[in-house]
């Protein structure tokens, strides 16, 4: 699994990198990046737009899964230290993330 994560990161860097330094924006931006280069990458190709909505709703699927992952762990800990219900549990933490 681990070099599965690393070669994913390593072909997106071969991708973006080119790319920043093409339109001349700065290395050292960060998660930026995404949004700012590849946006600017997907106006020149052709069926960018395209392009640009899948890798978008990847991004926002990647989002709320990684957020799931993250309230599983508050979760778990109502479930067992209070003993309540999952949905209950759930509920609290969610209400908790708006607050």
């Amino acid at each position: 699994m681990k070099n599965t994560v690393l070669k994913m990161a390593l072909l997106a860097a071969l991708a973006i990198m080119p790319a920043v330094f093409a339109f001349g924006l700065d290395v050292s931006s960060g998660p930026p990046l995404l949004f700012i280069t590849l946006a600017q990458v997907f106006q020149e190709m052709p069926f960018g737009g395209v392009f640009a909505v899948i890798l978008f709703v990847a991004v926002v699927f990647a989002a709320i899964t990684s957020l799931m992952n993250l309230f599983e762990a508050p979760v778990e800990a109502l479930q067992k230290q209070l003993g309540l219900s999952r949905l209950a549990s759930v509920g609290i933490i969610a209400v908790a993330a708006v607050a």
